[in-house]
């Protein structure tokens, strides 16, 4: 075998296992897990500030104009929650006109809103529709949201 197709062969497994989309050490951040899965739709920067009680996201107009521009189907559009690039949790964009339920983590997106906040929810349309333990409450996200200055 060539050193060309062998470096090739190699760099074509590297891409594979590398995670798409990987932010900072110790960063949080939201992730598309389908399709464009470049870089973070929220990361560090994007957030001014994580309520925790609450799970609400105030972002910058720049990251809050960038959800708006998210084609979010009636299924919902799937996210990862990473922290330091592994996955914490996952869950999905989700429409309020949606007639379909869920049962996993969701951010509503947020139509004709004019503050730019997002809440990270349980289940649609409401929480009795949620199953399973709550993964928001992680102490590595609460860890990597402290550092940064972004808790309240």
């Amino acid at each position: 075998m060539s050193m060309r197709r062998l470096a090739a062969g190699l760099l074509a497994v590297l891409l594979v296992l590398l995670p798409a989309c990987n932010p900072a050490p110790q960063e949080f951040a939201i992730c598309l897990a389908e399709g464009d899965v470049g870089a973070p739709v929220i990361s560090m920067e994007d957030i001014v500030s994580y309520t925790w009680a609450t799970h609400e996201i105030r972002l910058t107009e720049a990251a809050f104009a960038r959800i708006l521009a998210l084609q979010v189907p009636v299924r919902g559009l799937p996210f990862v929650a990473r922290v330091d690039g592994s996955q914490v949790y996952a869950g999905a964009f989700w429409t309020p006109i949606s007639s379909m339920s869920s049962d996993g983590v969701v951010i509503m997106f947020p139509l004709g809103a004019q503050d730019p906040v997002i809440r990270i929810e349980l289940g649609y349309p409401g929480s009795g529709f949620f199953s399973g333990a709550d993964p928001r409450f992680n102490p590595r996200v609460r860890a990597a949201l402290a550092r940064a200055g972004k808790l309240r």
